[in-house]
């Protein structure tokens, strides 16, 4: 499912649950993971590797976020998203497999 927020609306995180290929949550305790935000079409990047925020793991197994910055989502356009995470055994995964998933910023009607 495409994840759509408005320009500017720095309140709607981007958020995932990564899990694996039986769609168990990843034990993500002692991990860091890193946000990549790609134009679709230019191929630019809009966030590039920018640290996420772990949710509680006890309580919210596999859950991340990204707390969107301003420069983050001023552009209207389709992007694609990646999480990439370092264990603490330094093996890296990156989520989504697969299908990408996309971001689409709408611009908003008063341009602000």
């Amino acid at each position: 499912m495409d994840r759509l927020i408005k320009r500017n609306d720095t309140n709607n995180w981007a958020r995932a649950r990564l899990v694996d290929e039986n769609e168990a949550p990843i034990n993500l305790t002692g991990a860091t993971v890193r946000y990549t935000l790609q134009h679709v079409r230019l191929r630019t990047l809009k966030v590039n590797r920018a640290t996420a925020t772990l949710m509680d793991q006890t309580v919210y197994p596999g859950e991340v976020y990204y707390e969107w910055l301003t420069a983050d989502i001023d552009t209207a356009g389709t992007y694609r998203e990646e999480w990439e995470v370092t264990y603490s055994s330094g093996e890296k995964e990156t989520f989504p497999v697969g299908e990408d998933q996309i971001v689409i910023i709408h611009g908003d009607l008063d341009a602000t």
